[in-house]
């Protein structure tokens, strides 16, 4: 992957709409697992789960040691809710489980 693909807006489209498909399915689908994995790197996600894996979701954010993906994660899920409620008429605001997935991820099995 070189620099200037990376500048190329259509393949950088692709490039990130793939990462963010090996997220969803690395955490089990899991939309703010794998937003926060986007911006910090899956592996850290993992040591989060490990560590405080225990917590519900929005603690689980809350004590995200990354300022920047911290917020990242709660901006990017707040953009999502709101957009759903401007856009989607019929289902406006997405369910969204605040329990973590109690299994292990795809890369500890």
């Amino acid at each position: 992957m070189s620099r200037e693909t990376l500048l190329d807006p259509s393949r950088n489209l692709e490039v990130g709409s793939r990462f963010l498909a090996f997220l969803l399915d690395h955490f089990s689908g899991s939309l703010p697992l794998s937003i926060a994995g986007y911006n910090a790197g899956e592996s850290a996600v993992d040591r989060w789960l490990r560590e405080r894996g225990n917590l519900e979701l929005d603690e689980f954010l809350e004590t995200i040691p990354y300022d920047e993906t911290r917020n990242y994660s709660k901006r990017v899920l707040a953009s999502m809710f709101a957009y759903s409620w401007l856009y989607q008429h019929d289902h406006p605001v997405p369910a969204l489980s605040f329990s973590l997935p109690k299994t292990e991820t795809k890369k500890e099995k």
